[in-house]
């Protein structure tokens, strides 16, 4: 029996609802993104920086894992993490302003005809190796995170730069001028919070599965085997910006 998917029309959903969902979904984006901007300008009084990367699920565990503690700015990325379980990719297609910047201009790139080659979940391996890093006081990629770079690249604009806030800054246009040549590269394959809400949300679809006459088994294995090792950040930064 075919069960309509969430793209599918069907007598409860109109034809155009996919549309007036699409429209909705932007129209928050849109919002989002604007917000941000606005809290990384001066008018904000400079606290944006902090809690825009705080809102990341990957900074809230890093931060976890490396300082044995939970801030206010960890809880606050924390509620996300929990929801992905629940709701999969759901920041990625509502929230995260850089993805919503590198969205755009993806469909900018391909309408020129690029395209984008086929690449693993490079964006899962990243989240799982900062995360096994952060256990042990390395979280490597972190800087990698999405809303650090926007924060940092935004908010360079607005506040005098110190030298932690210039990678991440110059990492923005990268991730732009990727997601250019590249569509979608950055959101789909690259992205360590978009893999690490992957990765969370297969734990939010592990059932255990009974079959007849046989044991009971699982439909997850445990992904922590796959983590690596990374290279040492200063303590108490997150890609150029400090947990307080």
């Amino acid at each position: 029996m075919h069960t309509p998917s969430a793209d599918t029309p069907s007598a409860d959903k109109p034809p155009d609802a996919g549309a007036k969902s699409s429209r909705v979904r932007w129209l928050v984006r849109g919002a989002v993104l604007a917000l941000a901007v606005v809290l990384l300008s001066p008018l904000a009084g400079g606290k944006a920086p902090l809690w825009i990367p705080g809102a990341s699920a990957l900074v809230a565990l890093v931060a976890l894992l490396a300082r044995h503690l939970a801030g206010w700015v960890t809880l606050a990325g924390l509620v996300p993490a929990g929801m992905v379980l629940f709701k999969g990719r759901w920041f990625c297609r509502w929230v995260c302003p850089m993805g919503t910047c590198a969205e755009v201009v993806s469909r900018a790139g391909r309408r020129l005809g690029c395209r984008c080659p086929r690449l693993g979940p490079v964006g899962q391996w990243l989240a799982l190796a900062t995360l096994a890093g952060a256990a042990v006081g390395w979280p490597v990629f972190v800087w990698l995170d999405p809303l650090a770079i926007f924060a940092s690249g935004v908010g360079v604009f607005g506040f005098p730069a110190s030298p932690a806030w210039y990678a991440p800054a110059v990492l923005l246009f990268f991730v732009l001028g990727a997601s250019f040549l590249l569509p979608g590269v950055w959101c789909g394959r690259l992205c360590p919070l978009g893999g690490l809400q992957e990765v969370l949300g297969t734990l939010g679809k592990w059932r255990p599965r009974r079959g007849p006459g046989q044991a009971e088994r699982y439909a997850f294995r445990p992904l922590a085997r796959r983590a690596g090792l990374g290279a040492p950040a200063p303590p108490g930064f997150v890609g150029g910006i400090r947990l307080e």
